[in-house]
Parts: structure tokens; C-alpha cells; sequence
């Protein structure tokens, strides 16, 4: 099962995208074993999101560029400030 593209926390990861790459971010379903399939079982809303090229994570060779590790920090972090902010 799928967060909702209009779940609060799917909106506060877009966000936090945008901010830093200065687009809105494409939301697509991804069919993969992670994390967040045992979050969403325990009704725990989730996104994923990483950085670098998708067709070369989880292989031999997988590699990300420093700026688009960068990149994945900011937004970590502008997620993390807006959830902090918001239990102030």
C-alpha cells in the first residue's frame, strides 16, 4: 500500500524537494523491498527518497556525485526542520 500523493508527508518531502532543486518533484509508485513496507503496515506514513540515478543503485558499481549527496542532505534536513518546527 502506497502513501497518498496528498498525505501531509508526501507534501512535506515535495516540498522540501523543491526547495532545493527548484522543481516540483515527479511522485511515482516504486515496486521494491525497503523499510518503508513495514512502516506502512504499522500504518506509519513514509516516502522514499535518496540520492543519485536510480539505475545504478543496488549494484556493483553503484555511485552517487558529492553534489547530489549534497543535495539529499539539504533536503533530509529542510524535512527535519519543518517537522521540529512543527512540534514547537
Amino acid at each position: 500500500s502506497a502513501t497518498r500523493p496528498d498525505h501531509p508527508m508526501v507534501e512535506l518531502a515535495s516540498a522540501a524537494i523543491e526547495r532545493v532543486y527548484g522543481r516540483k518533484p515527479e511522485l511515482t509508485g516504486l515496486t521494491a523491498n525497503c523499510d518503508m513496507t513495514h512502516f506502512v503496515k504499522r500504518g506509519i506514513p513514509s516516502v522514499i527518497y535518496g540520492p543519485g540515478d536510480f539505475s545504478v543503485a543496488h549494484k556493483i558499481d553503484e555511485w552517487v556525485t558529492l553534489s547530489e549527496l549534497e543535495n539529499a542532505t539539504r533536503v533530509y534536513a529542510s524535512i527535519a526542520v519543518e517537522v521540529a518546527g512543527s512540534y514547537r
